[in-house]
């Protein structure tokens, strides 16, 4: 943490409080304060980087959506997954708003969505998110990308949890077919949560 708190005050000295690379050590002390269980703190800190991004670009730019998601994120780590959501959503529609509805950027906030969406046993809208990411990976990166095999990894788990295990392969038009998704499949690989 001493790191991140030295990078913060030679970033607020050299370029500003509200500058983005402010914004960006915050974001990174939010993921450690996380990961350390100070969710009190995380969250702080999160907020603090969104409200910096969002003074200096608006709401609809993708580094204000990035920043909503990691503050999203950290109500899902804090225990407030239900409140994730509503930031999780606003996180794409700025996303979208910026970048279009089909940009490669969309699938990890996607992905996020659909695991809190899966926590709170919402299969089917998970499942609707997982989808729509895989639809706009594969266009973007091609079947055979690792990160196509980690989303269908994710859906396969949400179908799993669903009671609908029979289905795991048959979720995406030939991504299943190639030989660097079924290794994926294989390895037993998890994505991130």
């Amino acid at each position: 943490m001493k790191e991140y708190t030295s990078a913060l005050a030679l970033a607020e000295t050299l370029l500003g409080p509200d500058s983005p690379d402010a914004a960006i050590t915050l974001s990174n002390m939010g993921f450690l304060h996380s990961f350390l269980g100070d969710h009190e703190q995380a969250l702080a800190v999160q907020r603090r980087a969104l409200a910096i991004f969002e003074r200096n670009f608006g709401p609809a730019h993708p580094d204000v959506a990035r920043a909503r998601t990691n503050l999203a994120n950290a109500l899902s780590m804090s225990g407030d997954v239900a409140g994730s959501l509503a930031e999780h959503r606003q996180a794409i529609a700025g996303a979208e708003a910026a970048l279009g509805v089909n940009h490669r950027d969309l699938p990890p906030m996607l992905h996020d969505l659909a695991y809190a969406q899966t926590i709170l046993g919402d299969f089917a809208e998970a499942e609707q998110n997982l989808r729509r990411a895989l639809k706009i990976w594969e266009a973007a990166l091609g079947a055979d990308d690792a990160r196509v095999g980690a989303l269908l990894t994710a859906l396969g788990d949400v179908m799993v949890k669903a009671g609908r295990p029979g289905r795991r392969c048959r979720c995406s038009s030939g991504a299943c077919a190639s030989p660097r998704s079924r290794a994926h499949h294989a390895s037993g690989s998890q994505t991130p949560g």
